[in-house]
């Protein structure tokens, strides 16, 4: 795991309104901490729950591969959770 990737996960899941304060301090950290991140910007909440399923059906067809969802967000980890079952 990159440096810092585990202080950018524990910012990234707090509430929005304080996301510009932490993205301006120590910016070479956060540079480091995303290096091999993909961003998904979905057109809606069902296509996000979707894209998120599908990468960690993709993820766990590696073997020993381990994948966890986190996040605050209980409709989508609902809405994740219905698309993991459908397949």
């Amino acid at each position: 795991m990159p440096p810092g990737r585990p202080d950018l996960i524990g910012m990234a899941l707090r509430p929005a309104a304080g996301l510009p304060a932490w993205q301006s301090r120590r910016p070479a950290q956060w540079r480091r901490a995303v290096e091999g991140l993909t961003l998904l910007s979905a057109p809606d909440a069902q296509a996000e729950a979707v894209a998120v399923a599908l990468a960690l059906r993709e993820a766990l067809e590696k073997p020993g591969a381990r994948a966890a969802l986190v996040t605050p967000d209980r409709d989508l980890a609902r809405r994740v959770s219905a698309e993991l079952a459908r397949h």
